[in-house]
C-alpha cells in the first residue's frame, strides 16, 4: 500500500496539534466530569454525615436530659432518705419522760409549763433538758415533788431555786433538769 500525502506539510503540523489538543481536551472533559462527580459524592456524604451528626446530637441531648432528670429525682430521694435516716436516730421516746414525770408528781402539784428542749452537750451526746413550772399547794408538796425527781434514776442535775420555798403555801415555782 502506498501513501500519498497530499496535505502540505505546514497543514500537516497544524492538524496534528489539533489532534494532540483534542485529545488533552477530551482528558481535560474526562478529568473535569470525573472531579464534579468526586465533589457531588463529597457534598452528599457530607449531607449524610452532618445530618447523622445532628441526630445524634439530639438524641444525646435528650438522653442527658433524661439522666438529668433522674438524676434530680435520685437526689431528691436521697435527701429524703437521708431526712427519715436522721429523724430516726434523733427519736427519742419522751413517753419515758411523761411517764416518769406523773410518777412524780404528788396530787396537790400542778403544771402550768412544761418545756423540754433537746440538743447535743460538749461530749457529743443528747441532752435534754426538762423545764416545768407549776403551782404547789404547800411547802411539804414542792420538797415531796423535788424528792420525787431526785430518786427517779432518769432524772439528773435537778436545779431547783431557794426561791421556791420561800411562801408556805400556794407556791409558784420552777425547776429544771436534765434526763438520760
Amino acid at each position: 500500500m502506498i501513501t500519498l500525502n497530499l496535505i502540505p506539510t505546514q497543514y500537516e503540523e497544524k492538524t496534528k496539534l489539533t489532534k494532540v489538543y483534542l485529545v488533552i481536551k477530551d482528558i481535560l472533559l474526562i478529568f473535569l466530569v470525573f472531579v464534579i462527580f468526586i465533589t457531588i459524592s463529597f457534598l452528599f456524604a457530607k449531607l449524610i454525615l452532618k445530618n447523622n451528626y445532628d441526630d445524634l446530637i439530639i438524641e444525646n441531648t435528650l438522653v442527658n436530659l433524661n439522666h438529668k432528670k433522674f438524676y434530680s429525682q435520685i437526689k431528691k430521694i436521697n435527701s429524703e432518705l437521708n431526712d427519715i435516716y436522721q429523724t430516726q436516730n434523733s427519736f427519742y421516746p419522751y413517753s419515758k419522760i411523761f411517764l416518769a414525770l406523773n410518777d412524780c408528781m404528788p396530787h396537790n402539784i400542778f403544771l402550768t409549763n412544761l418545756k423540754i428542749t433537746s440538743g447535743l452537750g460538749k461530749d457529743k451526746k443528747r441532752l435534754i433538758n426538762i423545764k416545768i413550772t407549776g403551782k404547789a399547794k404547800t411547802r411539804d408538796d414542792l420538797l415531796k415533788l423535788k424528792n420525787n425527781l431526785e430518786k427517779n434514776e432518769l432524772f439528773y442535775n435537778i436545779n431547783f431555786p431557794f426561791k421556791n420555798l420561800l411562801k408556805p403555801k400556794n407556791i409558784n415555782f420552777q425547776i429544771s433538769f436534765n434526763t438520760k
